[in-house]
């Protein structure tokens, strides 16, 4: 399969249009390599990553995270030296799907709706024409807000997080409230949507990044889960690999997906 159509299977998931001025969406690197038959998917462009996938015989990349937002000359002997360096010696593509990925409801971002089995599913904000958001009853913006198949008291709630998400704590702030239907969620630095989903009728907020002031700002509207930038992109990102691997698989395009690497480790006292 040739890297344009790679592309265009892609970016009818993950609208290029639809990313951020000052994100960097789209392709990373470019290669002369004409025949794709093996993708490999991952969270990060990591020289660990590139390096598990060139030993894979990966001929494209696609990631979440693009290889920087303020691309440059590589110079100084970094991972971002390194990352060009493995990518252009073994002429093989990357992509990054970043905020242009974000923005689907109904995309890859909904897989923890799935597994709660939310219904009713909205963003949290939407994108208007002019690439502004506000109070979304629309299917494009950032964060996924949905209702719950029946009620659940707090451990009902706790106990499906940590089965949908295999962690068994998080940081938190505000009180549980009695009864939670309503849960708004968004991946990765999305803390500053917690104030519009309460005021959407969110119970609980999830976030990938729960910060003090931002806690400070928001205490006393509702409960604030974080349960860190990692897993609810990860998992995103294996969510879409499965996808591709369905439907490039019947095209003779092998596709894997390379886990990746939380460095930031959960300590818990047993």
């Amino acid at each position: 399969m040739q890297p344009e159509t790679i592309i265009s299977v892609i970016e009818s998931i993950a609208d290029p249009h639809l990313a951020e001025d000052w994100d960097q969406s789209g392709i990373q690197v470019a290669a002369t390599r004409r025949d794709i038959r093996r993708l490999a998917v991952a969270l990060d462009p990591t020289p660990s990553c590139i390096t598990q996938a060139l030993k894979w015989r990966a001929d494209f990349i696609l990631t979440h995270h693009p290889l920087s937002l303020k691309p440059g000359l590589p110079s100084r002997l970094d991972d971002y030296h390194t990352a060009l360096n493995l990518l252009m010696s073994h002429e093989v593509w990357l992509y990054a799907a970043h905020t242009s990925l974000d923005v689907q409801t109904c995309g890859p971002v909904s897989w923890l709706a799935g597994s709660l089995g939310l219904s009713d599913l909205t963003p949290v904000t939407e994108l208007n024409g002019d690439g502004a958001t506000s109070p979304s009853h629309g299917q494009t913006g950032y964060g996924v807000q949905g209702i719950t198949p029946v009620p659940w008291n707090w451990s009902g709630f706790v106990r499906e997080l940590s089965r949908s998400t295999g962690l068994r704590g998080w940081r938190q702030t505000g009180v549980p409230p009695g009864e939670i239907r309503n849960i708004a969620y968004c991946p990765g630095s999305g803390m500053d949507l917690a104030r519009t989903a309460f005021q959407n009728g969110a119970d609980v907020f999830i976030s990938g990044e729960l910060k003090y002031h931002t806690a400070q700002a928001i205490e006393g509207l509702g409960l604030t889960v974080d349960v860190g930038h990692f897993i609810l992109e990860e998992t995103m990102m294996q969510t879409w690999a499965d996808h591709l691997h369905s439907s490039l698989g019947q095209k003779d395009v092998d596709v894997a997906f390379f886990p990746g690497h939380d460095p930031i480790a959960c300590a818990t006292n047993e």
